[in-house]
């Protein structure tokens, strides 16, 4: 039986994808998906392919955010804006 919560069997062509399969398939999905599929890249070999976002997409935007955040996210003197 499989654990699918351990990340050592989880398969990324499965499940960081939003199509796998032919490169015809993979492809239709892209062009029936539109203006959805911009930043999107079809990826893969003989084997298979699957159509994927880059990684780097949300890592730029939000890696400032990830930072400590400090007194910055700090109630002082009981004041909640309630």
């Amino acid at each position: 039986m499989i654990d699918w919560s351990d990340p050592i069997q989880r398969e990324e062509k499965w499940t960081k994808s939003i199509a796998v399969g032919s490169r015809e398939f993979v492809n239709r999905v892209q062009i029936n998906l539109g203006g959805r599929a911009n930043g999107r890249n079809i990826q893969g070999d003989e084997a298979g392919y699957q159509l994927r976002e880059a990684s780097e997409t949300y890592s730029a935007l939000f890696e400032d955010e990830k930072d400590d955040m400090g007194s910055n996210n700090a109630y002082i003197g009981g004041n909640y804006g309630i």
